[in-house]
C-alpha cells in the first residue's frame, strides 16, 4: 500500500510518494519527498544611533532565495516472535540553498554624511542531515508491560556555507569566506520496566551520548567533544483515583574544547548533575484528571550557538557563537487540568519556569561594529497559562482553541540588563464537512510582541485557508491551500538597546502563498503486527535558527 502526490504553488513545488509492503514477521515502509521552495522576498530597514560617537547609521536591504530540498524516510520493523522486535530507520534531509542580498548603507553624524556604499551578497547553504536507529524491545511472559528496550541512535549535520561579497567602496577588497560545521552524535540507551503488585512500577535505565561539534574556516579550525553518561530510576504508584511518579536522573558530563587553527584556549572540564522529576496525579472521575508536578531540564549549547566563526560580510554586523557555554537547567513547575467528552475535550496547564544560567543573545557596539553573541547571562522566570480545547461543534463542525498567555521576567545582572512583559499566542481552527465529499478548514494565528533582553520584538499574524476534495473512494485527494491571501506583506520590527546604542530594524516579507495538490492511495494493506514501543531518546541540543530558516519553516509545516 502507499501514495503518490504532488504540489505546485507559487512558493513551493513538489512531489512526495510513500509505500509500504509486510511479509509474515517484516513490514518496510519507505517516504520520499522532493521539492523546491523559493523565499518570500525579503526587504528591511534598519537604523542606529550611537551615543559616544554621534554616529547614525541608515540602511535599506533587499533579499531573495530559494532551497531545493530532499526528506527520505526508510523504516523497517521484524517480530521474532511475540515477545522479541527489533525495528530500524533512517532519516535523511538533504537542503541546498542560496540567499542574494542587496544593502545600502549611510553612516553621518552631527547631520554630515561619513559614507554611502552598497554592497552585494551571495550565500550558498549546503545541509545534509542523517540520523538512524536501531530499537530492540523484550517483553516478558508474566506481563506484557515487564519489558526491556534497548535502543542505538547515530546522527550527523554537515553544513556549509560559501559567502561572497563585492562592495563598492574604493580599496575595499571582496569578501570570500566558506565555513563548514557539523555535529555527529552518538546515543546509546537501555530501558528496564517491572511491574510489582499490579499497582506500582519501577523503570531503570541508563544512557551515553558522544557529542562532537566542529568548525572550519579559513582561520579557524574548532572541535568541541562531549561525553554524556545518565542513569535514571522512577517510581510508579497506583490507588485508586490517585498516582504518583517520581524519579531522579544523574548525569556526568565531560568536556574538551580545542583550537587546531585560530583565537582561543583548549580546555577541558567536567561536571555532575541531579535532575529530579515528581508527579502527583488526581482523577475524580473517568473524565476528568488533576495533576501537580515538578522536573528539571538540562539544554546543551548545540554548534549555532557554540560556532566561534564571525561572518563579517556586513562592515557594521557580526554575529558569532560563544564555545564557552554551559548547560543551561530549567525548574519546572505546572499544575494541569484535563477534561474529556463525546463532544470535545479540554487541556489547561498552569506553568512556572526558572533559570538562572540561561543562554541569551545580546549585542554591544565596539570600534563602530555591532556585535552580536551568547552567553550564559539569563537569570528567567516564566509564569504561562496554556489552554487547548477541541470541540465538535456539530456532526459536520470541529473547532480547535490553542492558547498560550505569559509574563517574561528577564535579567543578566552581569550585563545590568532588565526585560519584562506578556506576550500572547492564539491559534484558532476550524474545520468543516461540506457537500459532495469536500472539507473545509480555516487557521488563523497571531503572536503579540515579545520582550528580549535588550527590546522588543513586534509579533505576527497569519491565516491560512485550505479546501479539499475526495473522489475515486477516497483514493484520489485534491486539495487548495493558501496562506495569507487577504494580507500580501507581513511586518516584523525589532528593537534592541545597549549601554550607548540603540538599534531599530522593520522587515516586510511576501508572505502570500497559493498551493495546490493532489494525492492517490493505492492498495489495502492492513496491519498484522502491533506497533512497537519505541525508546524515547529525546534531545538536549540548544539551536537557533536564522531569520530565513524561520520563514522557510512556516511553509514546510
Amino acid at each position: 500500500t502507499g501514495n503518490i502526490s504532488a504540489q505546485v504553488g507559487n512558493r513551493m513545488n513538489g512531489g512526495n510518494a510513500y509505500v509500504m509492503v509486510q511479509k509474515d514477521k517484516l513490514t518496510l515502509s519507505a517516504n520520499v519527498h522532493e521539492g523546491y521552495m523559493n523565499t518570500p522576498k525579503m526587504t528591511a530597514e534598519m537604523t542606529r544611533d550611537d551615543a559616544a560617537s554621534g554616529q547614525h547609521l541608515e540602511s535599506t536591504t533587499e533579499m531573495t532565495g530559494g532551497n531545493n530540498m530532499l526528506f527520505a524516510t526508510v523504516d523497517a520493523t521484524y517480530a521474532f516472535d511475540d515477545k522479541n522486535t527489533m525495528s530500524a530507520t533512517v532519516n535523511v534531509m538533504d537542503m541546498r540553498g542560496k540567499n542574494e542580498m542587496d544593502m545600502l548603507t549611510d553612516i553621518s553624524a552631527n547631520g554630515s554624511s561619513l559614507s554611502s556604499y552598497s554592497q552585494s551578497n551571495s550565500n550558498s547553504t549546503k545541509s545534509t542531515s542523517i540520523n538512524a536507529s536501531v530499537d530492540y524491545m523484550h517483553t516478558f511472559g508474566d506481563n506484557p508491560q515487564h519489558s526491556l528496550t534497548a535502543a542505538y541512535r547515530v546522527s550527523t549535520q554537515p553544513r556549509r556555507t560559501d559567502a561572497e561579497t563585492q562592495y563598492s567602496l574604493a580599496g575595499m577588497p571582496d569578501y570570500n569566506q566558506t565555513d563548514r560545521n557539523n555535529m555527529l552524535e552518538n546515543t546509546l540507551q537501555l530501558d528496564y520496566v517491572q511491574p510489582i503488585a499490579g499497582s506500582s512500577t519501577v523503570e531503570l535505565g541508563g544512557k551515553y551520548v558522544w557529542r562532537n561539534s566542529t568548525s572550519e574556516s579559513d582561520l579557524l579550525d574548532y572541535e568541541h567533544k562531549n561525553s554524556i553518561g545518565a542513569l535514571y530510576a522512577t517510581y510508579g504508584l497506583s490507588l485508586n483515583k490517585y498516582s504518583l511518579k517520581t524519579g531522579l536522573r544523574y548525569e556526568h558530563t565531560a568536556q574538551e574544547v580545542s583550537y587546531n587553527k585560530g583565537n582561543g584556549e583548549d580546555f577541558n572540564i567536567s561536571y555532575d548533575n541531579l535532575v529530579p522529576n515528581i508527579t502527583l496525579s488526581y482523577s475524580p472521575t473517568m473524565s476528568q484528571n488533576i495533576s501537580l508536578g515538578y522536573n528539571m531540564r538540562i539544554s546543551r549549547p548545540g554548534i549555532s550557538v557554540l560556532n566561534p566563526y564571525r561572518n563579517t560580510q556586513d562592515l557594521t554586523s557580526v554575529s558569532f557563537g560563544n564555545p564557552n557555554l554551559d548547560v543551561e537547567k530549567v525548574n519546572n513547575a505546572q499544575l494541569t487540568y484535563n477534561y474529556y467528552s463525546m463532544k470535545g475535550m479540554l487541556n489547561a496547564t498552569l506553568r512556572y519556569s526558572y533559570q538562572n544560567n540561561g543562554i541569551e543573545s545580546y549585542s554591544y557596539y565596539d570600534n563602530n561594529v555591532l556585535y552580536t553573541t551568547y552567553a550564559n547571562i539569563g537569570q528567567r522566570q516564566t509564569t504561562s497559562l496554556s489552554l487547548f480545547a477541541s470541540l465538535t461543534l456539530s456532526p459536520k463542525t470541529r473547532l480547535t482553541v490553542n492558547s498560550t498567555t505569559s509574563y517574561l521576567d528577564l535579567e543578566a545582572g552581569s550585563l545590568g540588563y532588565k526585560n519584562n512583559g506578556w506576550q500572547e499566542t492564539l491559534m484558532l481552527n476550524l474545520q468543516q464537512n461540506l457537500p459532495w465529499d469536500m472539507k473545509l478548514s480555516m487557521m488563523y494565528m497571531v503572536n503579540t510582541p515579545s520582550v528580549t533582553l535588550q527590546g522588543e520584538s513586534s509579533g505576527m499574524n497569519m491565516h491560512m485557508i485550505g479546501l479539499t476534495k475526495s473522489c475515486l473512494n477516497d483514493r484520489l485527494t485534491l486539495s487548495l491551500n493558501t496562506v495569507n491571501p487577504f494580507k500580501t506583506d507581513m511586518t516584523m520590527k525589532s528593537t534592541t538597546t545597549g549601554k550607548d546604542f540603540t538599534t531599530t530594524s522593520s522587515s516586510s516579507v511576501k508572505m502570500s502563498t497559493v498551493m495546490f495538490s493532489a494525492s492517490y492511495r493505492f492498495g489495502d494493506l492492513k496491519m498484522k503486527q502491533k506497533n512497537m514501543k519505541r525508546s524515547n531518546i529525546e534531545s538536549d541540543v540548544l539551536e537557533v535558527q536564522s531569520s530565513s530558516e524561520q520563514l522557510n519553516s512556516v511553509f514546510m509545516n
